[in-house]
């Protein structure tokens, strides 16, 4: 991990970058600043950029529930090297998020995550 700077954000600071990095809600459930509400935002800033994501611990789970950034370049290792490093200093035994996108599947898979849920959704045409 190159060496990174994080600092706390406003809820609204966030939940901008995440409206503009054009984070979607896998589910369909929460909007941008939803997201940025449901737990400590923060900004991460790196050689490659700089970008925003959302934590909150749940026991022995670190939850990141979002995080997206706008013309920045590699931040996926940095962050999900930074995730790790705070869920160990936060007491957590494992991180946790969803995603739709298969890039960070494929990035989060060669970092040591697995797979442990599917979203399952069918669209239903009215008659």
């Amino acid at each position: 991990m190159e060496k990174i700077e994080v600092r706390q954000v406003g809820q609204q600071q966030a939940a901008d970058v995440l409206r503009a990095a054009g984070l979607v809600d896998p589910v369909g459930q929460f909007t941008p600043e939803s997201l940025a509400a449901s737990g400590q935002a923060f900004e991460l800033t790196t050689a490659g950029g700089c970008g925003v994501f959302v934590a909150e611990v749940h026991g022995e789970r670190l939850w990141i529930h979002g995080a997206g950034a706008v013309g920045s370049k590699n931040l996926t290792q940095d962050g999900l090297a930074l995730f790790e490093a705070m869920a160990l200093a936060g007491g957590c035994r494992f991180i946790r998020f969803e995603t739709d996108r298969p890039g960070l599947v494929r990035l989060s898979k060669k970092a040591g995550f697995k797979t442990r849920a599917f979203v399952m959704e069918k669209e239903i045409k009215k008659c």
